[in-house]
């Protein structure tokens, strides 16, 4: 994939991430989210890099899911789809994980799945 494409998916991915985190208005979360953004970067902008079309379709359709949502102030739903989220993107790290070696991504499955306990 040309890599502005891979950029500009990273960039839209992160801006609905931040976005989300600063309307809730929590610096503790805005800052959780900051950290967790540098620590894991590479490897989201690896993933998003080699992401099939139909994965990214699935992304966007989880990121519409929790929008909606939040839009509609339906806290079941939004709760629902933030753990489908999680475990889509769980799905995605292993799919990467068996294409690449560990020794070139920092980042590790569990330590997403140690998010998702948060």
């Amino acid at each position: 994939m040309a890599d502005s494409r891979m950029q500009e998916r990273a960039q839209l991915d992160k801006h609905f991430h931040d976005t989300i985190i600063q309307m809730c208005g929590n610096r503790l979360l805005m800052l959780l989210n900051e950290t967790l953004s540098q620590l894991f970067e590479s490897s989201i902008h690896e993933i998003l890099a080699d992401i099939s079309a139909r994965d990214w379709e699935e992304l966007l359709s989880c990121h519409v899911t929790i929008y909606e949502s939040l839009r509609t102030r339906n806290l079941p739903a939004c709760t629902t789809a933030v753990m489908a989220h999680y475990d889509f993107i769980d799905d995605l790290f292993k799919k990467y994980e068996h294409q690449t070696s560990l020794e070139e991504s920092p980042a590790s499955i569990t330590s997403i799945t140690s998010i998702k306990q948060l």
